[in-house]
């Protein structure tokens, strides 16, 4: 019996069953870097030549040494943390609203006018946390109001307030401080 069912039907480079010959089976590493056009990728080595040829191609567990970025898209952590494992580690952005037109910003800094302000955002919605922080004082002995968060508008705007502490129903018109902002949906 010939050494191949039907011998003449291919006049390429051939391998035998321990994948040797002039054709064989490309290691991992080979797959990965293209070596040769005399090798075959065999399923065992697919995987390991797709992430190297494709960087963006990830599967399982992932480690960044310094920076992980996402260019497009979230970076989704299922059924784990964020977690801040050093001292001084923080939440930075390079777009942080500092008006009242926050257009999809999800955190900024704003000045309350006569007790009250409405932050205009597309990143609000009636779910959201809204987590407020007095950051600055314009004046002095100025009356200062308890900060809450007002109406929400989904996808539109939401208001901060600072009501008079003696009266939680009127609002502390003379508090004009500064109030820093974060949603988190």
């Amino acid at each position: 019996m010939p050494k191949f069912a039907r011998p003449t039907s291919y006049n390429g480079n051939q391998s035998n069953k321990n994948l040797t010959g002039s054709t064989r089976a490309a290691n991992a590493v080979e797959a990965a870097a293209g070596v040769s056009e005399q090798l075959y990728i065999s399923p065992a080595t697919m995987s390991a030549a797709v992430s190297a040829l494709d960087p963006l191609v990830t599967t399982g567990p992932i480690t960044a040494g310094t920076t992980l970025t996402a260019t497009l898209g979230d970076i989704t952590a299922t059924n784990g943390n964020l977690v801040f494992g050093t001292a001084g580690n923080k939440i930075e952005s390079t777009s942080v609203a500092t008006t009242a037109t926050a257009l999809d910003n999800s955190f900024g800094t704003v000045d309350l006018i006569g007790g009250t302000i409405t932050v205009t955002t597309t990143a609000v919605t009636s779910n959201s946390i809204i987590m407020l922080s007095r950051v600055g004082v314009v004046g002095t002995g100025v009356g200062l109001g308890m900060i809450t968060v007002g109406t929400i508008v989904d996808g539109v705007s939401f208001d901060i307030n600072a009501f008079d502490v003696a009266n939680n129903s009127s609002l502390q018109a003379t508090d004009v401080s500064t109030i820093g902002w974060m949603i988190i949906n």
